[in-house]
């Protein structure tokens, strides 16, 4: 039997443009499972969707992935035309879907007007080999029946067939007359028919959800009467085109069979090999392993003036193992570029910050190559490399590739580094991503509200209970019940608002993440517009899985601040360790934070912890460190003890010593490192307990409890072996 599968419909991240779709990837996968076949398709209105994610979950699901659009055109997308004509080009290959990308990227950068819109030059221009197209819905006809017949025969001289005539199965009158035309023109040139639906959810009891989220979102489509919005099998659609009475049963069946040619096309593969820019593609890795070297001997050669004669060895000791680290780890393409971007955005005028952000500081080299002025090695406060890199982080056993590096850049004028970035890489090799905001708790239960007449003092009152929860749940070391917090009247529409959470209900540029790729994103990758911004189409989490390089150019007006004091009191910036040593001692310094008079004092800004740090009294930076670690949430039962300045210990003597320092005499655990002390302490290998304190971060339910089981026993056993020995 035929067999009919579904590319025309709508992913659920269609609120991009079309936001009237309850489809999530869940339900499709689950109808192709009880059909028995199908594929799973990125096609989206005027754009080619998060397609790493559509492939990923496909690949995982082991159902085939195809990637398409269903594009906007126009005759000339030079002129002002919101005609909007609507047309499926699906890639063949992966030669067709960089030939998509291209055209709908300069579509959003050159042809957008209210849509990012196609010309027909453009898409008469696509690889005839590499594409498929059919003129999709009713949409297609925006000109009237003259000028789409013209078209018509355009795309089929060129495409031949890998061009079709979509029918759809509506009983609306404007089908069956789109329908008739599109049959006659069929058999007057011999235009293959293929079948298409305009699914908007799946499933046709589902109406219900899409009626609420359009009411929720105030949109009111008119004469809905006729459409099926639903994911058809193969005999339902059939029926549907029997009942409609446009086409003869043979005429149907030729267009489902056609439908199924889709299956035909290439498998695409998605490499997951590293993505960081080369800047020197015509040298060898070697070749750039010497230069990487010579980098880092010319600004030793400079920094070793500043090192006292008795930690040269120390320090030499430290840069060999983290060199052997980029090494081993083909990371060198990584520091090159970025020394380089980072050097010329300086000249450009770029203000990078002072001190660091993140876990580049825990490197040294980063310092030679001007990532962060912070000297990990003689930092009062222990620092350790693998927080930044290891080899077993990036290179795993299995043979896979974990994650890159990333330095987070703190600049006053990230809009400087990310001009220099593109003088070095070129200017399509640069541009932010794309970040989706997702309906939470709250947001949840007032889309919710909205769907549901919900009056307005209980909705207020269902969510007042929720931020509570929210607020308590975030300072508590205990799991709370939102029970709790909710009438228990109420707490079914709560449960009931859960289905909305997690809906994409937003997209924008990323803060600060920038996708840098030796390449042409707008081919390799594809951008989309929002509003005044050109992003990526994949969001970071789907760049990361693919190894993309991400590089982060945070806005921070305190940067700005600071480099334009310098200027006005006509001093050169003064470097975080030089700072450290200048203000050693210097009552005045420490005196503000005494007083309170932390206005523009970073971390210490807000009056709760102004009030703390007035009765701390911080007088070195490594009480200061200790003290701006002291107030997260997750101290909060030490904190008292801390604060009260009361000695503490575990009174396991070798254990409080790796945890304790000359600054810190008792043994209060404020710093990922003592925990990574600990986990080795406790025999787990160094390069790896980083790792560990990621799975711990994220809950991971089956990878935290064996972890600490290891932990609990190899601590034991520690403990038991340094007691023999005494």
């Amino acid at each position: 039997m035929n067999k009919y599968i579904n590319y025309h419909s709508h992913t659920h991240y269609s609120n991009l443009q079309t936001p009237d779709s309850t489809i999530n990837y869940n339900d499709y996968i689950n109808k192709i499972k009880e059909l028995g076949y199908g594929c799973l398709m990125s096609t989206e209105h005027g754009w080619q969707g998060n397609y790493l994610e559509c492939y990923e979950i496909a690949k995982k699901n082991e159902i085939s992935f195809r990637y398409g659009v269903e594009a906007y055109w126009v005759l000339d997308n030079k002129e002002k035309d919101r005609t909007n004509n609507h047309i499926i080009v699906l890639a063949k290959s992966m030669k067709g879907i960089k030939a998509i990308n291209l055209a709908l990227s300069q579509a959003n950068i050159e042809g957008f007007y209210y849509k990012p819109r196609l010309s027909i030059s453009q898409i008469l221009n696509f690889p005839k080999d590499d594409v498929f197209i059919t003129t999709a819905c009713i949409a297609f006809n925006g000109y009237g029946e003259e000028m789409s017949k013209s078209i018509i025969l355009e795309l089929h001289n060129k495409f031949k067939d890998n061009f079709m005539l979509e029918v759809q199965s509506h009983h609306t009158k404007i089908q069956k007359e789109w329908n008739k035309f599109i049959i006659s023109i069929h058999n007057e040139y011999d235009i293959k028919l293929i079948a298409g639906v305009d699914s908007h959810y799946i499933y046709p009891e589902q109406t219900k959800e899409r009626d609420a989220l359009l009411k929720a979102k105030g949109i009111v489509y008119e004469n809905e009467e006729g459409w099926f919005l639903d994911f058809p099998s193969y005999e339902t659609l059939k029926e549907r085109f029997i009942k409609q009475g446009i086409l003869t049963e043979e005429q149907i069946i030729e267009s489902l069979k056609n439908t199924n040619g889709i299956k035909d096309f290439d498998e695409i593969e998605f490499s997951k090999n590293i993505k960081v820019p080369n800047i020197f593609p015509n040298k060898t890795y070697d070749e750039r392993v010497k230069h990487f070297k010579q980098i880092l001997r010319n600004e030793w050669n400079i920094e070793k003036e500043n090192i006292p004669k008795d930690k040269l060895n120390k320090y030499i000791e430290e840069i060999k193992k983290e060199i052997n680290i980029v090494v081993t780890t083909k990371m060198v393409d990584y520091f090159i570029l970025n020394y380089y971007v980072i050097k010329k955005a300086k000249e450009m005028g770029g203000k990078l910050t002072l001190t660091g952000r993140g876990s580049a500081p825990s490197f040294y080299i980063t310092k030679l190559f001007g990532f962060t002025t912070i000297d990990r090695i003689s930092s009062p406060i222990q620092l350790f490399p693998e927080r930044f890199m290891s080899i077993s982080r990036i290179l795993r056993k299995d043979g896979s590739i974990g994650g890159l590096p990333d330095v987070d850049m703190n600049c006053g004028n990230p809009e400087v580094f990310i001009e220099a970035q593109k003088k070095i890489l070129g200017e399509e090799s640069t541009y932010y991503m794309i970040a989706f905001g997702k309906l939470k708790e709250k947001s949840a239960f007032k889309m919710y509200s909205r769907a549901n007449n919900v009056d307005f003092e209980t909705s207020n009152l269902i969510t007042k209970g929720i931020s509570d929860f929210e607020f308590k749940q975030k300072h508590s070391e205990e799991e709370l019940d939102i029970a709790d917090y909710i009438d228990n009247k109420y707490i079914n529409m709560y449960h009931e608002s859960k289905k909305y959470q997690g809906i994409i209900d937003s997209a924008s540029r990323h803060p600060c993440a920038v996708c840098s790729y030796s390449g042409n994103i707008l081919e390799d990758i594809g951008v989309i517009r929002l509003r005044d911004d050109i992003v990526t189409v994949i969001d970071g989490k789907y760049l990361d899985e693919y190894k993309y390089l991400k590089n982060d150019f945070l806005k921070v007006n305190v940067v700005d601040i600071i480099f334009n004091i310098f200027k006005k009191i006509n001093i050169n910036p003064i470097s975080a360790d030089k700072l450290i040593e200048i203000t050693k001692d210097d009552e005045k310094v420490w005196s503000l934070f005494h007083n309170g008079i932390t206005l523009g004092l970073n971390q210490v800004e807000q009056d709760s912890t102004k009030n703390k740090l007035m009765k701390y009294k911080s007088s070195t930076i490594a009480e200061h460190s200790n003290f701006v670690a002291s107030v997260r949430p997750s101290f909060k039962s030490m904190y008292d003890k801390f604060e009260k300045r009361e000695k503490f210990e575990y009174g396991i003597p070798e254990f409080d010593k790796i945890i304790q320092t000359e600054e810190m005499k008792s043994s209060f655990v404020l710093y990922q490192e003592q925990i990574m002390s600990a986990l080795m302490y406790a025999g787990f290998e160094s390069d790896k307990t980083y790792d560990i304190l990621k799975k711990i971060a994220k809950k991971q339910e089956g990878v935290v409890e064996p972890l600490k089981e290891k932990f609990i026993e190899g601590f034991m056993n520690k403990i038991l072996k340094e007691e023999k020995h005494d």
